[in-house]
């Protein structure tokens, strides 16, 4: 996972409070005592216990200021990747109702957010989030209006009209 950074989030932050965050699509042992994610399985992050700090490298593009809504001025491959609403994550893990997971940037952590997600020095894995059939759905039909959005606004950057 590679975190954008655009103009508008370029500053790096420090947590003041506890910050809940989300991940989807990993899995968790029988009692749930750990969480692997399917992206980076490597990591492996227990129930509870904060995660080793990871020195977070910016990556800024020299000279380059992309145009449109995207905005992207640099990106930052290493830290601790996490989405920053409940219903994000269902977007990317292709629209399907998917497990999500609930994590906790501490407090005092340096991170950066974007609109999506965020990265982090440090994160603690708080267990599975339960959402009801209600909450699903409603997840379901926000993923597929983000994916319409998303297209359109592809569609006017490149100049794209529809038939």
């Amino acid at each position: 996972m590679c975190f954008e950074i655009k103009k508008k989030y370029s500053e790096p932050k420090i947590a003041t409070s506890d910050i809940e965050v989300y991940k989807t699509n990993g899995e968790t042992s029988f009692f749930g005592l750990f969480f692997r994610p399917g992206f980076m399985s490597e990591f492996v992050y227990f129930l509870n216990r904060p995660t080793k700090k990871v020195i977070i490298k910016p990556f800024w593009f020299q000279g380059i200021d992309t145009p449109g809504p995207y905005n992207k001025i640099g990106n930052i491959e290493e830290g601790y990747h996490s989405y920053n609403q409940i219903g994000i994550g269902s977007r990317f893990s292709g629209c399907g109702i998917c497990k999500v997971y609930k994590f906790i940037i501490p407090q005092g952590t340096l991170y950066f957010e974007n609109e999506i997600e965020c990265v982090s020095e440090r994160l603690i894995y708080k267990g599975t989030c339960k959402i009801s059939d209600k909450e699903a759905q409603f997840l379901k039909e926000k993923c597929r209006d983000a994916k319409k959005a998303r297209i359109q606004e592809e569609k006017t950057f490149y100049g794209i009209e529809d038939k």
